[in-house]
């Protein structure tokens, strides 16, 4: 299930918030593809390269975007709400500290 690579992907990097992609595969299979968390403060927040951002949007369908709350709940902060709104994607949330998800 994609939500297993969601938590490896957080779990593999506890000290940090983890980002990706949720996608809709060529086989209408949902995915998990992870990026590289771009931000100056990877342990506070994270930021997805506009240019991949970008390029998903063209090539690919999202259907979700996805980082972790390493030291926090799952709840989103008012920073996940304004950017899921902005961008019309849906949050997937995972915290390390509650082993929870939240999908916002």
């Amino acid at each position: 299930m994609f939500t297993e690579d969601i938590v490896k992907h957080a779990e593999s990097s506890p000290g940090e918030e983890c980002c990706g992609f949720v996608l809709l595969n060529e086989n209408l299979e949902v995915v998990v593809e992870p990026c590289i968390n771009e931000s100056s403060t990877p342990k506070d927040c994270f930021s997805i390269s506009p240019s991949k951002f970008i390029d998903y949007t063209l090539t690919k369908k999202i259907l979700g975007i996805y980082h972790s709350h390493p030291f926090s709940e799952e709840k989103p902060s008012i920073h996940d709400i304004k950017a899921s709104e902005e961008s019309g994607i849906p949050y997937i949330i995972y915290s390390l500290k509650t082993k929870k998800k939240f999908l916002y």
